[in-house]
Formats: C-alpha cells, structure tokens, sequence
C-alpha cells in the first residue's frame, strides 16, 4: 500500500505569492533570483497516457525521476501537455497542444497547483483561441507568459502574445522577421531565448534584445539544424540551457554549449517528456505501510520524498483508525516511545524505534521496564490499528505523507507468534473482570469498553489459529 502525500497548506489564488514560494523568492521578480543551485528541481510533464499526464522530477544528470503528481488531460489523447513554465505565485502554466493536427481550434492554457495538487484548462483569448500555438513561456523581463503562433496553414509567419495568467491575451506583435518556425522559447531574468532550431539560416537561437514591443533579436547560438524538440529551461544560478528532444522513442536530455549540442541522459523508464522547466516544487512523498506486523519482527517503513530539496524528515505515530485531532500525533524518537492512554486510541503502547529522522523508520516491540505495569503490546484497540506518518519538508514546506499499519495477533497474548490454547487460559483468566486503561485485564479487552466479556471472547475465537508466517 502506498499513500500520497497531503501537503500543509494551499497556494493562494490571483495576486500575490504563497507562504511555501515567498521564502525562496527575492524581490519580485523571477522565480529562483538569488537562490542557491538546490532551490530548484528540474520537472517534466510526461505524454498522454490514458487521459493524464504525470509530473515527474528529473535528475539532469542521470535521467532518473521520480513521479510528482498526475495532472488530467480531457479530450483526445492526442492532447499533450507542452512547455511547461512556472509562474510568480507558485503555480505551473502549460499549453494543451493536439498532436498531428493543423486544426486545433481549442488552444487552452493548462494552470497546475503543485500545492494541493490540483489542475485545470482554460481557453486562451483571441487571437490565441485560433491559431496554432508554438513556444509558450514565463518572461520576467515581461511579467507574463510569452506565447509564439501563428496561423492556421501559415506555419512561417510567427507571431508573439503577452499573455496573462487567465489566458487572456494583453497584446500580441506583428510578423517576427527572420524567424521562420519558433517552436520553443526559454527564459531567464535577463534572457528571452527564442529556438527556430530546423532553420536553414543562422542564428537559430536568437535573444530578445528589449522586452516586447520592441521585437529586435540578437544573435546567442548557432547549433545544427535540429528538426523536432520540445521544451527546456534556463538555470536559475548557473544558466545551463537543457531541453528535452525525442531520440528513438525516448526524451534525451539535451545541453546547448555554444554552438553545439551536448547529449546527455535519456530520461529512465523510457518517458516521453514534451513540457520541462525549472520550477520550485513543495513537498511530496509517499510511505510503504506493513498490512501484518507480528511479535518482536522489526518493521521498516519507507518514506520517499519528492519535491525540490534537500529534505528532512521526521516520523510520526498515533493509535487507533481515524478520526483524531493532529494533536493526537506524536513525535517518534529513537530508543524507547511510550504513548500513555488516550493518545488517539485507548491504552498504553510501547515500542522501540530507529531512525526517526530518517526515510527508513524501523519499530518493533519494547522491553517493559521493571515495575512498569503496561505490557509489551501494540494497540488492542478493536483491530489493533497503529498509524504512522513521515513530516517530509523541503526548501518548498512540508508535507504528510501517511501509512496505516495493521498490527495483528492482538489476540496473542503470550506473544508467541501463535493464537493458540495457551493464549486461551490466558484470556479466561480475565474474563469478567474490569479493565480500566493500563491495568493487566486491559490488554484482554479487545474492544476497549473496559471489561473483559463475550464480545471480547468473539473476537478471540476469531482469530483463534492465526500465526505469523
């Protein structure tokens, strides 16, 4: 079982800049001005399968990923999501492109909350909402998305928009000189780099000298003729150009180093990536859960963080199935935790820990101290759930990511691995008896009502048997 992260708290909506993307930002200005190298992590937006695109985080060095977050994409499969960019209030801005198609009369603009986690696609104004789109990118020389098309059956006349972050269109320019297909534009705080990379002339990478209106280009590399690729960025700190481009089937990652092409990784899993920038991404992760636990058998649960680092973790516990307040988790410490009665479930529970600041939280049964009159047990509550959580934090806030753990044989009272007879006397010997929280009759109590009765022999008998495997 694997349980998604819930992150900590929403990204505000329309002007100004969330709590989780304020801290990382300086001025008012690009996303990333200042920060270091880590404060941003390399995203891609994976093809159309099935109706959704995956965010994935990528390593720009080896091609490794990790899955982010799945963002659907209504329509024809053939719709893609295509440069992705990220905008000043923390929010991911796509276009939704129909592959194969010289018709798509239904350009939208696809705006991604990496906080919570949710997506949706609006049209773009006109003239937008009729052309064919090309290139489309955060500009913070210009404050908004810049957007190349042109129209339909024109392919070599292009054209740029100013974009705002409701799609709707500020301005647009006249025919772009000398630019015969833009298919890709990249920015950065001082850069707007256009790529009409299947160009026979050169350069086939030109810089907007001055923002929009003015449309005076320069020349910034000259790479061969490359006739398909998709969407890159710029770093944020070091200025490395990386774009993705389809090799064989599979997104290789790709650097321009002056006038040439350095070929990198291919992106593992054989993804293909259409949309990919830099982007300050809150974190995410996922937790293994252990469905059995049985007596005195550590237990790992594995927490995967994904998101923009570096991470720190810290795992939680609280007993019983929800609902309990936040209050009722508890920080695990390394050595011996003890959750006294009425921390979320009844009773009193006991166990020993590793690595609780770590991904990789081991627990298992604890030694009863002399004199201490709880008992070496998980939760007898009911089923005997125990729950635990990871605090996953990043530079971008923190998240919660959840496992539920059934701890069985709570009806092994000898805890030896086996509900059997010997268990039986063990439990007759408290029938009838009151079982107020933490006395000896209360880990007989099964269902916690504070008497050991025939509701409690039931749930006995029903498990009499049972064993570990």
């Amino acid at each position: 079982m694997m349980t998604s992260s819930a992150a900590v708290s929403p990204v505000r909506r329309g002007a100004g800049v969330p709590s989780w993307c304020a801290a990382l930002m300086v001025g008012v200005g690009a996303l990333g001005a200042g920060t270091p190298a880590h404060a941003q992590s390399l995203v891609g937006a994976t093809a159309n399968s099935a109706g959704s695109s995956t965010l994935i985080v990528i390593d720009p060095l080896t091609g490794a990923n990790l899955p982010y977050l799945s963002v659907p994409v209504t329509g024809s499969l053939n719709r893609q999501v295509y440069f992705l960019t990220q905008i000043p209030d923390g929010r991911l801005a796509a276009s939704i492109y129909t592959e194969n198609s010289n018709a798509d009369v239904t350009s939208e603009l696809m705006l991604i909350d990496p906080q919570p986690g949710t997506s949706g696609i609006i049209p773009f104004g006109a003239p937008l909402n009729t052309s064919y789109l090309e290139g489309l990118e955060y500009s913070p020389r210009h404050g908004k998305l810049l957007v190349s098309f042109a129209n339909f059956g024109n392919f070599g006349t292009n054209r740029l928009a100013q974009v705002n972050f409701d799609g709707t269109v500020a301005s647009t320019t006249a025919a772009l000189a000398g630019i015969s297909d833009l298919d890709t534009i990249l920015s950065s705080d001082t850069l707007d780099l256009f790529f009409d990379l299947n160009a026979t002339s050169s350069p086939r990478v030109k810089n907007l000298v001055n923002p929009l209106p003015a449309t005076t280009f320069a020349g910034f590399s000259s790479p061969p003729t490359q006739a398909a690729w998709f969407d890159g960025g710029i770093h944020p700190t070091t200025g490395e150009v990386i774009f993705t481009r389809p090799i064989s089937g599979m997104s290789q990652l790709t650097r321009l180093v002056g006038n040439a092409y350095v070929a990198g990784a291919n992106i593992a899993g054989g993804r293909q990536v259409r949309g990919m920038t830099w982007a300050f991404l809150p974190a995410r992760g996922t937790v293994s859960s252990a469905p059995l636990v049985c007596p005195n058998v550590p237990v790992t649960l594995a927490a995967t963080p994904v998101g923009t680092g570096p991470f720190t973790v810290q795992w939680q516990y609280r007993g019983g199935p929800p609902p309990a307040s936040v209050a009722d988790w508890t920080d695990i410490v390394p050595g011996v935790n003890v959750a006294p009665a009425g921390t979320g479930a009844p009773g009193r529970f006991l166990f020993n820990a590793t690595g609780a600041t770590t991904t990789l939280l081991s627990v298992d049964r604890a030694t009863v101290p002399p004199g201490d009159p709880g008992e070496p047990n998980w939760s007898h509550a009911g089923v005997g759930q125990f729950r635990f959580r990871a605090v996953i934090t990043g530079s971008v806030g923190a998240a919660f990511a959840t496992a539920d753990t059934t701890f069985q044989l709570v009806s092994d009272l000898n805890f030896d691995g086996v509900v059997g007879t010997a268990d039986l006397t063990v439990f007759l010997g408290r029938f009838g008896q009151p079982a107020p929280l933490g006395s000896d009759a209360a880990r007989a109590d099964f269902n916690a009502d504070a008497i050991v009765d025939t509701a409690d022999l039931a749930f006995f008998l029903g498990r009499f048997g049972s064993a570990c495997p």
